[in-house]
């Protein structure tokens, strides 16, 4: 029989967002695993959405905690939740997105199956907010994330996680083949000991964590659908994508990894993937890129 026995800390990291927190809230009390503490990690948000976190934060039956503090960054926000939680298990929610009622029980299940285990992710589907409110940038994140986990060669319900890190197809289509925070569990002091959320990133925040995470434990993958990722026009990575942000990114984490101790332990095809991504653009790449990005704005300009 499955017990509740260990604490679980949901982690939210908040900023602007009132119009999705409510519901977000709801997916907490709907869930059938009960040990658990909320910690709100809020970063500065100035509409409405720190007096809804009080508001549950009064009226909750667990143990909540509601951080306040100025706007730093993604990785800062994250660090900042994950340093005032008690919990042996972190699991992020975003406020977003959606968790399933069974979600936690499920990820806690899979996470105790092995001590070894500290990261253990599920499959999720999309909410696609209605095709007028979404960019190009949002557009192509639908059509490029839809299954990541399919993307993996061999995806087991526990395997090593140096296993994923030396498949062939690491880098392959879409990179980050674990998902967004609100897909996972970590194990607390897994997260501690890798040294917390890197903030020189601002878009692939959460894959140099699991790439980390990989290289000192195994993996946990629960083949359900157990949370939701909603992609509408509003959010940080469809802003990183129409500003440039996301693609200088995406390079720094490539050359990050080329001088990692993980380097060694990738396929020799995604090593050569990401030293590729890891060079500078050539200057005709950097002049279409720029191009583009004033055709963006043109357009949007002219829609407004």
């Amino acid at each position: 029989m499955f017990v509740n026995m260990t604490l679980v800390s949901i982690c939210i990291p908040t900023f602007n967002g009132e119009q999705y927190v409510r519901t977000a809230l709801n997916c907490i009390i709907e869930q059938t695993y009960s040990n658990l503490e909320i910690v709100f990690s809020d970063d500065g948000s100035s509409d409405g959405t720190l007096e809804i976190l009080e508001n549950f934060a009064r009226d909750s039956l667990f143990s909540v905690k509601v951080l306040k503090h100025q706007h730093t960054s993604l990785a800062g926000n994250w660090n900042h939740c994950v340093a005032n939680a008690s919990g042996e298990y972190i699991k992020f929610l975003f406020q977003d997105d959606l968790m399933r009622p069974d979600c936690i029980s499920k990820l806690v299940r899979q996470a105790l199956a092995d001590p070894e285990i500290g990261l253990v992710f599920s499959s999720r589907d999309l909410i696609v907010e209605s095709a007028e409110t979404l960019g190009d940038a949002a557009s192509k994140i639908v059509m490029s994330c839809a299954s990541l986990h399919r993307g993996w060669s061999d995806l087991q319900p526990v395997q090593e996680g140096l296993k994923l890190l030396a498949d062939p197809a690491l880098v392959d289509g879409v990179w980050n083949k674990v998902g967004e925070p609100s897909t996972v569990l970590i194990k607390k002091q897994c997260l501690i000991d890798v040294g917390g959320f890197d903030p020189s990133l601002c878009q692939l925040i959460d894959l140099d964590m699991w790439y980390r995470l990989m290289a000192v434990s195994k993996v946990g993958f629960v083949d359900e659908v157990l949370s939701s990722f909603r992609i509408h026009g509003q959010q940080v990575s469809v802003e990183n994508t129409n500003s440039g942000r996301a693609g200088d990114d995406s390079r720094f984490f490539a050359r990050k990894v080329v001088h990692s101790p993980l380097f060694d332990n990738l396929h020799p095809v995604a090593q050569k993937k990401l030293l590729k991504a890891s060079r500078p653009p050539s200057a005709f790449k950097v002049q279409r890129r720029r191009l583009k990005r004033w055709l963006v704005r043109d357009v949007l300009r002219l829609r407004s």
